[in-house]
């Protein structure tokens, strides 16, 4: 039983280094093009995903996360000219 315990701890630790690499090029990429709300939600979601213990009053960021995903909870930002769209 310990053996098998300590397996998906070894899982679990790889696979979440994995998502930690993902996410910090994505969040890199947002906030060079100036999207600095929608990485913090990047970064909330992580978290979430990540934590092996997850309180539930942390997941009031799942709701803001999606209404800045849609455009609907944060302002627009215009795009200068010769910049590139993400």
């Amino acid at each position: 039983m310990l053996a098998h315990q300590h397996t998906i701890s070894l899982w679990w630790l790889a696979l979440s280094l994995i998502t930690i690499a993902i996410v910090f090029f994505l969040m890199r990429a947002l906030v060079r093009r100036g999207y600095n709300v929608e990485a913090v939600m990047l970064n909330s979601a992580l978290m979430l995903l990540v934590s092996p213990v997850s309180w539930s009053h942390h997941w009031v960021w799942i709701p803001s996360g999606s209404l800045c995903c849609c455009g609907i909870g944060a302002p627009q930002r215009r795009r200068t000219r010769g910049e590139p769209s993400l």
